[in-house]
């Protein structure tokens, strides 16, 4: 099977540690994870007991990605000295990890339990009532709630994995209800968890939640068994199901760990992975190591989205020079990289942009903001306030600043000489260069069409130091 150039650029990305995939249904993700197992398999799996770790939300996908494991393995496209004539992937469903080591779990407590019927499962809830109602009595909570919905409350706390602790402090994003941290009401609600947890287990029963914390207790207590685990579709996972996968992992210089995410979020009940929560929330850090699929293979290859801006960011501290891609039409704050990798809204500053400076004769600034634009909170000095002006003029074109790029302006009162200087000159705004190695400073333009500008007895105010240019590349 052909891959595509961005495909290509994932399966043979040479990083260790967290990587994120995103896409939407269609991109080929799927198809990107299988080559990515075949490629960490001849060629990071360095020792006889490193294996991979293919896990998918369902078993259709499953099989799936069996299919084309089996189709591709035998080909040589990722053939190196450390492959071996053995598998070395394991390609699994979620529900077979957790069949397999809830049942070693409870084989090993010795506890015989059965699976809880939806009717069982209301009818236990519902006998808690008198004690819940004790509980909850008083709280303005419970006078708009249901016990449906405690009920629910108590089954995310569950497929989540949360000690006490976590749950007094976790942010509750995409509940319907807010509930203040570190309440006594949560502390209340995760006490009815608890009850309801003792009464099952008096009958001898447990939920599909339980099998999961069973499992999770048990590979916890073995070392991870590892090298490099790919999971796919992690927003159909609860929080208790990713903890598990993780458990699973025997982190190595070498070893890997990729999600994949379908951008459009169309998880399960309980999910952990909804709008407005990242992996951050997990403790997980992907920068610079997030790949975007933009391009749907399943219709025309050659449609490709059209709301695309194109930019180049000039970095005037170490002169390194950045493309990067905005997609405008997108409710994400992202920002795309030419070699894929991503910046998420968490790794982004929003900067106010406003009107025009005189690269010229300086002219009037107004104080209104046009807007914002993003860029990633690492290109920039942190702490620091940061504005954007939009250049008009020639000025200060060997300096490669064009009329109607931005230039990036750190906001201070101060500068050394030969810094770039946002200035109001009797109240005009312009851009230059601050010399002051003469007799007296001036404000110097980079274009033999303008003369310095003297600044002794006239009324300046340095505005900001600039650190950076954005050249619309479109």
């Amino acid at each position: 099977m052909e891959l595509s150039k961005v495909q290509k650029r994932f399966v043979n990305y040479r990083i260790s540690g967290y990587q994120l995939l995103k896409g939407k249904e269609g991109t080929g993700k799927s198809t990107s994870l299988v080559y990515k197992a075949l490629n960490l398999e001849n060629n990071y799996c360095l020792y006889n007991e490193d294996k991979i770790l293919f896990v998918n939300s369902d078993y259709n996908k499953n099989n799936i990605s069996k299919l084309l494991y089996n189709n591709e393995k035998n080909k040589e496209h990722f053939y190196s000295l450390f492959s071996l004539n053995k598998e070395r992937t394991d390609i699994l469903s979620i529900k077979d990890i957790i069949s397999t080591y809830s049942e070693a779990y409870k084989r090993e407590k010795g506890l015989s339990l059965k699976f809880i019927s939806n009717e069982e499962e209301n009818d236990i809830f519902n006998s808690l009532k008198e004690k819940i109602e004790n509980l909850l009595n008083g709280y303005k909570f419970y006078k708009k709630t249901t016990m449906s919905y405690i009920y629910n409350e108590v089954l995310w706390i569950k497929s989540s994995n949360f000690s006490k602790e976590e749950y007094l402090n976790v942010d509750r994003k995409g509940r319907a209800i807010s509930i203040k941290r570190n309440s006594k009401l949560r502390e209340a609600i995760y006490k009815i968890k608890e009850i309801y947890n003792d009464k099952l287990l008096d009958q001898k029963l447990m939920d599909k939640f339980d099998a999961v914390l069973f499992a999770l207790s048990y590979v916890k207590s073995k070392n991870g068994m590892y090298s490099h685990i790919i999971l796919d579709d992690i927003e159909q996972y609860t929080k208790a199901e990713i903890d598990l996968i993780r458990a699973l992992y025997n982190e190595k210089n070498y070893s890997s760990f990729i999600f994949s995410l379908n951008s459009e979020l169309e998880g399960k009940e309980n999910s952990w992975i909804v709008k407005g929560k990242s992996l951050s929330s997990l403790g997980i850090d992907t920068k610079g190591r997030t790949f975007n699929y933009k391009l749907n293979l399943g219709g025309n290859k050659k449609k490709i989205i059209d709301t695309i801006e194109k930019y180049q960011y000039i970095n005037l501290k170490n002169n390194s020079i950045i493309d990067f891609k905005i997609d405008s039409a997108s409710n994400e704050k992202e920002i795309f990289l030419e070699d894929n990798i991503t910046y998420n809204e968490e790794e982004i500053k929003d900067i106010p942009m406003y009107s025009n400076i005189a690269a010229g004769s300086p002219i009037e600034m107004t104080e209104n903001i046009e807007g914002d634009f993003h860029l990633p909170e690492s290109w920039l000095e942190r702490g620091k306030e940061i504005f954007i002006l939009k250049v008009k003029g020639d000025s200060m074109v060997e300096k490669n600043i064009l009329n109607g790029d931005f230039v990036v302006i750190k906001r201070q009162s101060y500068a050394n000489h030969n810094d770039i200087v946002a200035a109001s000159l009797d109240h005009e705004a312009t851009l230059k260069t601050l010399k002051l190695n003469g007799e007296y400073p001036i404000l110097m333009p980079a274009n033999n069409a303008y003369p310095s500008i003297p600044i002794v007895g006239r009324d300046l105010t340095i505005l900001g130091v600039a650190i950076g240019i954005i050249k619309n590349k479109q």
